[in-house]
């Protein structure tokens, strides 16, 4: 990262560059370590346990007249967990930004990044990933962008829910004051899955009542007195979102986001509605408070949710609280709360996962 930060920053005419290093560990107790979505309080598969943290983080920058600028990221976590080894984790993530004036105004973007996490027993790796590019204009207070890109995600223990996608759209972003700005943007995805959807199976003789199926061997159906024809999954979603930012003595963030999911596959369509809060304040002692509040809400179960329920914390209730102190020189001292949590409204079932850490962070 810092040989590219580098070269680039002797490429550019007049550009600064940069790199940050950040590196935290500490100890932290997880309620529910399986992530196990449980049925009820007493369900055996809801344990807890302790477990280490490790982070390490860099982040390289250059930034030229004119607006140029160009952002990498890399990142690196692992958890050794004391009794439930098989959820130990290791788990990788990488972004890269970049902005190209073209003048008048005008400008062009374009934003990559990727997760990759591995877990000792494997029922949950995943890999991630997206690339996207824009086309800009700016004047005074006003941006504004159309969008365009591709994703893919696999997810190896269930091959059917692997999927590559596409996605366009746009964004308007104004700032009257320096401290404030608010932005609003919607946009179109396309994803193509690599299993069947799930369709209805029909009983030949009418005697049974019909199931759902991924049809993945019709004549098998067949000799079970069932008839069904198999179809590729595709999902399509629309998004709306609006956010509004303020950033002086204080940071406030609150958002809204609708996305509304119509799928080929049977038990796939449903609109999920998150509003989120994210504020930090400085308090006396030169203590920093942090908030992070998100709130889910959907109108229909999927089965893909169900599958995902445990991992994907952008699509829980979430509620948390960090609070920081700096020690000595890079060294700062980080305590933090988590809570995770998501009910179905038509299922007996239910996700709920408290964490406590208690960390340092050093920043160079």
């Amino acid at each position: 990262m810092a040989a590219v930060v580098l070269a680039l920053a002797l490429a550019v005419p007049s550009a600064e560059a940069s790199v940050q290093v950040r590196a935290s560990a500490g100890a932290e107790v997880d309620t529910n370590a399986r992530r196990a979505v449980s049925v009820s309080a007493a369900d055996s598969e809801v344990v807890t346990d302790g477990l280490v943290r490790v982070t390490a983080e860099v982040e390289g920058q250059v930034r030229g007249r004119g607006g140029h600028f160009l952002v990498g990221q890399f990142g690196v976590g692992a958890k050794r967990f004391v009794e439930e080894d098989t959820e130990d984790l290791l788990a990788f993530r990488a972004q890269l930004q970049g902005r190209l004036s073209l003048g008048r105004g005008w400008f062009l973007g374009a934003r990559g990044w990727g997760r990759l996490s591995r877990i000792r027993n494997r029922r949950r790796d995943y890999e991630l990933g997206e690339m996207t590019a824009e086309l800009g204009w700016r004047r005074g207070p006003f941006e504004a962008a159309a969008f365009g890109g591709g994703s893919a995600f696999g997810f190896g223990i269930e091959p059917r829910f692997d999927y590559v996608g596409l996605a366009a759209g746009g964004r308007i972003g104004w700032r009257p004051v320096p401290e404030l700005s608010l932005n609003l943007q919607g946009g179109f995805r396309l994803r193509d899955y690599s299993g069947n959807a799930l369709v209805v199976s029909v009983p030949v003789d009418g005697d049974q009542p019909p199931r759902r199926t991924f049809c993945e061997d019709p004549e098998a159906e067949l000799a079970r007195g069932f008839r069904c024809t198999p179809r590729n999954r595709q999902d399509d979603e629309a998004r709306v979102g609006a956010s509004i930012r303020w950033v002086g003595d204080f940071l406030v963030e609150l958002g809204y986001l609708v996305r509304v999911q119509r799928s080929t596959s049977e038990l796939e369509n449903v609109d999920r509605h998150r509003i989120s809060l994210m504020a930090t304040f400085a308090l006396p002692a030169r203590l920093d408070l942090g908030f992070r509040g998100g709130l889910q809400i959907n109108d229909s179960v999927t089965l893909t949710d169900r599958a995902f329920l445990a991992e994907a914390d952008e699509n829980q209730n979430v509620l948390q609280f960090h609070l920081q102190r700096p020690i000595e020189g890079p060294v700062t001292a980080e305590l933090r709360y988590a809570l995770f949590a998501n009910q179905f409204a038509d299922v007996a079932a239910e996700f709920i996962r408290h964490t406590v850490y208690a960390g340092l962070i050093v920043e160079l």
